[in-house]
């Protein structure tokens, strides 16, 4: 029995300085891997540290989904791009330079933060006619 509670024990503290590195990690680049289901359930990204909590706005069938997303001040939007590998790369672009990513790639996303209350507006570089909204309260 002491056997088994100190294995879990370590597992614990394994698990701990994994998601701790995962999070240092996350610190150098907003242009990463993440993971969670689409609202069809046909796109999945791992998520990281810095995607945690994050509201998700998934890029599929050139769109924002959901086109309209809600957050707090202080909040992040994480951008991720549900196309299978060697489909077509997209960008979030602020209409009012606020933010651009780079090209995000099918299975990456990319992660920016909102100090300011407002409303943003942004669009998609290489198929501008893809926009969306965030409105930060």
């Amino acid at each position: 029995m002491t056997r088994f509670t100190h294995r879990r024990v370590t597992r614990g503290a394994t698990a701990v300085v994994a998601l701790a590195a995962l999070e240092l990690a996350g610190c150098w680049s907003d242009h990463h891997t993440v993971t969670g289901p689409a609202p069809d359930a046909s796109c999945t990204v791992p998520l990281t540290a810095q995607t945690a909590g994050a509201v998700v706005v998934f890029i599929k069938d050139f769109a924002f989904q959901s086109s309209t997303v809600r957050i707090a001040r202080g909040g992040r939007v994480a951008w991720v791009n549900c196309g299978a590998p060697g489909d077509v790369a997209h960008t979030s672009t602020a209409d009012d330079g606020a933010w651009a990513s780079d090209l995000i790639d099918p299975g990456t996303a990319y992660v920016t933060t909102f100090d300011k209350a407002g409303t943003y507006t942004y669009h998609c570089v290489p198929h501008p006619f893809m926009t969306g909204t965030v409105i930060v309260e």
